[in-house]
């Protein structure tokens, strides 16, 4: 791999970008120990959380009343609230984007959702019924879902066969497909980003929190890193312009974990360590974690990880399709 030198300082850019990495903290979702988020934090997010919403509040929006029932979970970047629809009568997940957060989480999810709603959106990625704005809070609603995600099935599990992994790289690629086609890039493809209902095989990818989109990047802070550090790709590690590349990547780490039931890469205590293994260590060979894997799925996973983007699939609908004639 050729390094990139920095003009200004002489030095790897790879080590310029992990020096400046105090700027950020890492996240952590409850339940994800081995998926970190990271995303630069104000001062008064540091110091306090806001309260939650009231159960049994009813919420007024565009197209209906909701009511808050009960909480699901919380992390420092949202809240989810089961609740009810009165004109409809349908159960819904609320999603409240916590005020201590830069409103571009919201501000990036209803962009995305609108653009899809344009085009009568995707049977494989999430919709959305409406954002709104509440006593100063930022809530989206969406429908709620009974099951769980793809990384609850990991989780227990622990490793899939290349057949239990098809369903959901097929719906995976479709969902990626339509979103790059409409010139957003994900940023944050993962295993606990994939929503699967109780009773199908059909998943939905969701949380368009971090997406970017030309008509969005006014929001990004230059140099700051977005992403899932076990699932960033080089480039997005270096805050580069987003492209597609990046979630072919994550893509490829995604199918890696579900046939490996881990990361390609595990350091959970240095994150300095992890980028770098990311821009300098080869992917362990898949088929030592689940004989079933062929050399052709290995070949297949290992051009989604390629270190050069210009090396990786450039289309889920090429991901898709390599996979279709290799696993059927």
């Amino acid at each position: 791999m050729t390094t990139i030198k920095n003009p200004k300082t002489g030095t790897p850019e790879i080590l310029d970008k992990l020096r400046s990495w105090y700027k950020a903290i890492v996240v952590t979702t409850p339940g994800e120990d081995q998926e970190a988020t990271t995303r630069p934090v104000s001062v008064r997010e540091k110091a306090s959380l806001d309260l939650p919403l009231k159960l049994g509040m009813v919420i007024p929006g565009g197209y209906d009343f909701y009511t808050v029932s009960d909480e699901i979970y919380s992390t420092p970047l949202s809240r989810v609230y089961l609740g009810g629809s009165k004109i409809q009568g349908k159960p819904v997940a609320i999603k409240e984007y916590r005020e201590d957060t830069p409103s571009l989480f919201f501000e990036r999810e209803r962009y995305a959702q609108k653009v899809f709603s344009a085009t009568d959106g995707h049977e494989n990625i999430l919709p959305a019924y409406e954002f709104l704005y509440f006593e100063g809070r930022q809530l989206g609603v969406f429908p709620y879902v009974i099951g769980g995600t793809l990384e609850d099935i990991i989780r227990r599990e622990q490793k899939l066969t290349p057949q239990q992994a098809a369903p959901f790289v097929v719906s995976l690629c479709d969902a990626l497909e339509y979103v790059h086609t409409h010139g957003i890039v994900h940023r944050d493809v993962k295993p606990s980003n994939v929503l699967v209902p109780a009773e199908t095989k059909k998943s939905f990818l969701f949380d368009f929190g971090v997406c970017w989109h030309s008509n969005l990047a006014h929001l990004d802070t230059q140099g700051h890193t977005v992403g899932t550090p076990y699932y960033m790709a080089p480039e997005a590690i270096l805050a580069k312009t987003p492209a597609k590349e990046i979630d072919m990547y994550a893509l490829g780490i995604l199918v890696y974990r579900m046939l490996a039931g881990r990361t390609p890469f595990i350091e959970r205590k240095n994150i300095n360590k992890l980028f770098l293994q990311h821009f300098q260590e080869p992917i362990p060979d898949l088929t030592q974690f689940n004989p079933l894997v062929t050399k052709d799925l290995q070949f297949m996973v290992g051009k989604a990880l390629a270190k050069d983007p210009e090396e990786r699939y450039h289309h889920a609908g090429e991901f898709k399709q390599a996979w279709l004639a290799v696993v059927g």
